[in-house]
């Protein structure tokens, strides 16, 4: 008995030790990382293990390591769909009602239950069935919501085919199950090469799952805290962190720092979006001089430590669908003589509203203030307290509101101004073009990728023409980590990728 008492008192210490670790308070929080332990600092606090309720790119890191959907978005640092519990793309048939899902035979759960089709048909029967639970999503989630609408049903042909029968073609069905509310999970049990030992707010702990598909991790375990303060995350790189997530925009990325900076182009539009139901706003003109006048070279120069790329629409190279638009030229005198040809030669007031989850919005705020400045445009410019669509909603206020949008493909990225305004939709910015709605349409009813394509071309040239918003910047998402990790990528949509294929992996 005594024995036995000595191991329960023994075992109680180590857990207590390898958890005050992972706080800060033991080896792992002051030296170098043990072999195969990879440490990980995060920006925001851990909320959920629920992928339809991720609302942050924190949750989203255990997710990509636990879970697995059965399409991804690409490991090569795009969003475009690639199979993981899937064999293969899912294909239509030739009236696009049809798609059929291949599922792999060599995958288990974490708890030894084996993955088969059915996995697959529960998962999507229980989206189905409650799609207001997406709302929320850090990551538009108009592709799959529009999926799950056309859904007439599904059909298991054996344990390792799915047949999913839709109402109408639609187009981007790959896209909606490469969404990473899609993933196939049972509670906090998934089929990812990480199983869950124990998490909060403040952190988790992943083990390695021997008995993954894609071959046993080469880590043996990743540990996670959560620091907010930047420049405290970056000074504990190489103490407490192997590599942390939203560096500062100029941080000290050099060889004698021992920090590596890894990023890929953002699927995160910044925006301004114009309230045109209000003088002098409501003026072509006057939206056109904003547009002329405002620098984005400037602003991702000075905000983003030129991390940052001009965006002419709210989509990102990392989408499918992109095209390589250009952006409106920066010309300052040209701005003006167009304010001065609508008759308001000394400019006028605006309120610009910022939205405080932009990554470094108080620098954003002030550079374009001082740009508006130049422009003869007063007002305040300050945080946006309260929510986009009730501020949009005042009808006194000249407004322009600066907010972001992270859509994982280009039918999400230009649907939502399609869409009905508030309450009964998303278009809290008033966009009526019917020839714009009728071209997404058409995009999403294309049986073949040459008329998908043409169709986006269309919706593209008619948002052109006359846009409800002003296109800012797309940040680089980005993280930093130290000289001794290598192979770690980022996603687009916002978190740091680490899965069994990379070279941080080896045990």
């Amino acid at each position: 008995m005594v024995a036995v008492l000595a191991l329960v008192v023994l075992a109680a210490t180590l857990a207590l030790a390898a958890w005050l670790a992972l706080k800060g308070g033991g080896p792992l929080g002051s030296r170098r990382s043990p072999p195969g332990v990879l440490r990980v600092g995060l920006s925001q606090p851990l909320s959920t293990l629920d992928p339809t309720a991720v609302t942050s790119p924190a949750d989203r890191v255990i997710q990509a390591m636990v879970y697995e959907g059965v399409l991804v978005p690409g490991a090569d640092g795009t969003l475009a769909p690639e199979p993981r519990l899937a064999e293969t793309l899912p294909r239509s048939s030739t009236d696009g009602l049809v798609w059929t899902v291949h599922c792999r035979r060599d995958v288990s759960f974490h708890d030894g239950e084996p993955f088969t089709c059915r996995d697959v048909e529960a998962r999507l029967e229980s989206l189905r069935a409650n799609p207001g639970a997406l709302a929320d999503s850090d990551v538009d989630p108009t592709t799959l919501v529009t999926l799950l609408s056309r859904v007439e049903s599904t059909q298991l042909v054996d344990e390792h085919t799915l047949n999913v029968s839709l109402r109408a073609p639609f187009a981007f069905f790959n896209e909606a199950l490469a969404h990473p509310a899609a993933v196939i999970a049972r509670g906090e049990v998934g089929t990812g090469p990480f199983q869950v030992e124990m998490w909060d707010a403040d952190g988790a702990t992943l083990a390695a799952f021997d008995d993954y598909w894609g071959g046993p991790p080469e880590l043996e375990r990743v540990t996670i805290q959560v620091e907010t303060d930047a420049a405290a995350r970056i000074a504990l790189l190489g103490d407490r962190f192997d590599v942390v997530d939203a560096p500062p925009p100029n941080g000290p990325f050099d060889d004698q720092t021992q920090v590596q900076s890894i990023s890929a182009p953002g699927a995160q539009v910044i925006y301004a979006a114009v309230k045109r139901s209000v003088a002098p706003l409501d003026d072509p003109q006057i939206r056109q001089a904003l547009a002329t006048g405002i620098d984005l070279d400037a602003l991702a120069d000075q905000v983003y430590g030129g991390r940052a790329l001009p965006a002419p629409l709210l989509t990102s190279p990392a989408m499918p669908g992109y095209a390589d638009l250009p952006t409106v030229s920066a010309d300052l005198r040209r701005a003006r003589e167009m304010q001065a040809n609508a008759g308001l030669p000394d400019g006028y007031d605006v309120e610009v509203r910022v939205d405080r989850r932009i990554p470094y919005w108080e620098s954003l705020a002030e550079a374009l203030r001082l740009q508006l400045e130049d422009l003869y445009v007063g007002g305040s410019v300050e945080a946006l307290r309260v929510p986009l669509e009730t501020f949009l909603a005042a009808d006194p206020a000249l407004s322009l509101v600066v907010t972001a949008y992270t859509p994982p493909d280009t039918f999400a990225a230009l649907s939502w101004l399609a869409d009905a305004p508030p309450p009964g939709g998303r278009n809290f910015v008033g966009y009526d073009n019917p020839a714009y709605r009728a071209w997404l349409e058409q995009a999403g009813a294309a049986l073949s990728p040459a008329a998908r394509e043409t169709a986006l071309a269309g919706a593209r040239e008619e948002l052109a023409a006359d846009s409800p918003l002003l296109f800012l910047v797309a940040p680089d998402v980005r993280i930093a980590t130290t000289s001794e990790v290598s192979g770690l990528r980022v996603s687009p949509l916002g978190w740091m990728v680490v899965t069994g294929e990379t070279l941080v992996l080896r045990r």
